[in-house]
């Protein structure tokens, strides 16, 4: 049995509070063409990683431990969603062994569990386009958005780093409403914050150096999650290829993880 987990990205977010050692959320999320491939037939693990930077004895030893853990036999993996980019990279194996104890364990598969598994996991393992809440127990889907994105990342962000840094700075002022109406609208020319864009910088320099490189094109430009990847949108496929070429032509191109991706309905696939 083989399951497809797309990634996803953050288009804009806000911290609203913490309890318990954890942070509320309020953002919105989006699926994107870019996916990892699971294999459940395979014996043992294995990762084919296609990203170029995984660590992939640190992440075996990830999916050993689930596999472990849920009985599984083994797990083959192309790893095609990066880890620390804030694409949901870590997240794309939960949702596919949430999704392989479903189908071929005929498991019930409740919200309880999902969230339990992570706060990204409920809304990874339906996915689309929805505005996430809380600790990422309150999801409210809407129709997916008519965008491109193209992704640039170099490195990683620690999201636990990102977090304790939070804490020493003022949050910033905006409104997901805002955000939510301009996506709706097909506007090209909005930002979309992230409250944890300051302690990403702080933690790693390439995330400023990159969102000013994107943000001088003029079109929505916004870190993902808790970085380290910025995202730039445009109903123009062309236009977004065309900043990917010249970025690839820069200097240090050769830290640009890139990928221009159209926007999926549903956040994974199984056959």
């Amino acid at each position: 049995m083989k399951v497809s987990v797309n990634g996803k990205i953050n288009i804009g977010l806000k911290v609203t509070g913490e309890s318990g050692g954890l942070h509320t959320l309020d953002g919105l999320f989006h699926s994107i063409g870019l996916c990892d491939e699971f294999d459940f037939s395979h014996k043992g693990i294995k990762v084919n990683d296609e990203t170029g930077e995984t660590d992939c004895v640190r992440y075996g030893k990830y999916l050993s431990i689930m596999a472990d853990k849920f009985g599984i036999d083994g797990i083959e993996v192309a790893k095609r969603v990066p880890l620390g980019g804030g694409l949901g990279g870590g997240t794309t194996a939960l949702v596919a062994i949430a999704t392989y104890l479903e189908i071929a364990r005929k498991q019930k598969i409740t919200d309880e569990f999902l969230l339990s598994l992570g706060s990204d996991v409920p809304f990874m393992y339906k996915g689309g386009f929805a505005r996430v809440r809380g600790f990422g127990e309150k999801v409210d889907f809407y129709p997916p958005i008519n965008y491109f994105a193209l992704l640039v990342k170099s490195g990683e962000v620690s999201t636990g780093e990102a977090y304790k840094r939070l804490g020493e700075k003022g949050k910033l002022q905006f409104s997901i409403d805002d955000i939510f109406e301009n996506l709706v609208m097909g506007k090209e020319n909005f930002t979309a914050h992230n409250d944890l864009f300051s302690a990403a910088c702080e933690l790693n320099r390439d995330v400023e150096i990159l969102y000013d490189k994107l943000n001088r094109y003029g079109l929505p430009c916004f870190m993902s999650g808790s970085g380290a990847t910025i995202v730039a949108l445009s109903k123009s496929k062309k236009k977004l290829t065309e900043i990917s070429e010249e970025l690839s032509g820069g200097k240090n191109c050769e830290k640009f993880f890139k990928k221009i991706v159209g926007f999926e309905k549903t956040g994974k696939s199984v056959n």
